[in-house]
């Protein structure tokens, strides 16, 4: 399937390049493109939200359509930083540039992984870039995640974004009620946040397992359910799963805090794994339930469909 971006002078500004005048040589744009799918699947996956990052920001430079097709047909990796730049000049801006728009794009997926940051400081080394320089950078971009976030709770005090699309879906077929639940709780309830990496493979992981559990059920009959259904079981054990996650976050953040980045990195400490909280609360149908969040979803918020 071919690309074809429209991009307006407000793409420009998205990316901070309104002013950039001269679209870079093809060559250039490959380049920078291929070094930033590198780091943001340094961690071994590349999300559709860092690929789509790296070809909008292609993209709002100028870069051709057939630019475009050839960095997206690229495999992350398949060639190193020294074969990538062989023959491509770096000027110092587009040097520090890069690793700016390095973390950018890690960080897309809302996770900057210890294994993204080494490639960074890999690149940087290729260039001569100094250390004291790469902390700086990345402070910027901290900064500035931070006042994203200030805005958007600012902007958005009762949640972002919407709740209201779950409302109007429905849900007849398992697989429908399994990718509703889904991508409530991995959209609202679940969103990653910057000291809370490890929360976010564990999370990841357990809406994907909820998703084959339910797809793996065959010849099944369940009544019609409608997504307002879902969404008030869900709104019911959201209401009491909160205030219990809530000190959970709370202990989890004092633990992370004593351990290097790396570790928690390296060892994919699930906060459910630092802390193991065995008292954690569910209601469906009106009843209070209670077991590990590992219990199996799909059994709690739909009684008449076994546990696999």
């Amino acid at each position: 399937e071919k690309t074809h971006l429209v991009l307006t002078p407000e793409h420009k500004t998205l990316f901070g390049l309104a002013h950039v005048c001269n679209t870079p040589s093809r060559e250039n744009c490959i380049a920078y493109g291929k070094a930033l799918i590198n780091i943001a699947s340094a961690d071994g996956f590349l999300g559709d939200e860092e690929l789509n990052w790296v070809l909008g920001y292609i993209a709002a430079i100028g870069a051709t359509a057939d630019v475009i097709e050839n960095i997206k047909a690229y495999k992350a990796n398949s060639e190193q930083f020294d074969d990538i730049f062989k023959n491509v000049q770096a000027t110092t801006s587009s040097k520090t540039g890069l690793i700016y728009d390095g973390f950018k794009a890690a960080s897309a997926d809302n996770v900057l992984h210890e294994k993204e940051k080494e490639a960074i400081s890999k690149l940087a080394d290729k260039f001569g870039l100094k250390p004291n320089v790469i902390e700086q950078i990345e402070q910027i971009f901290r900064d500035e995640q931070q006042l994203k976030q200030k805005r958007i709770q600012l902007l958005f005090p009762d949640g972002y974004p919407d709740f209201t699309k779950y409302k109007t879906r429905t849900a007849c077929a398992d697989s429908e009620k399994a990718e509703l639940f889904a991508d409530f709780f991995k959209q609202e309830v679940y969103k990653a946040k910057e000291d809370d990496v490890p929360f976010h493979y564990h999370v990841t992981n357990t809406v994907q397992t909820k998703i084959n559990n339910v797809l793996k059920q065959k010849n099944i009959e369940t009544p019609e359910i409608t997504a307002n259904v879902v969404f008030k079981t869900v709104e019911k054990h959201v209401t009491r799963t909160r205030q219990r996650t809530q000190q959970v976050s709370q202990k989890l953040h004092t633990v992370t805090r004593s351990l290097s980045n790396k570790a928690v990195h390296q060892q994919h400490i699930s906060w459910l794994q630092v802390y193991q909280p065995s008292q954690l609360y569910w209601q469906s149908d009106g009843e209070d339930h209670e077991g590990p969040i590992d219990a199996d979803f799909g059994s709690r918020m739909y009684p008449s469909t076994p546990s696999s």
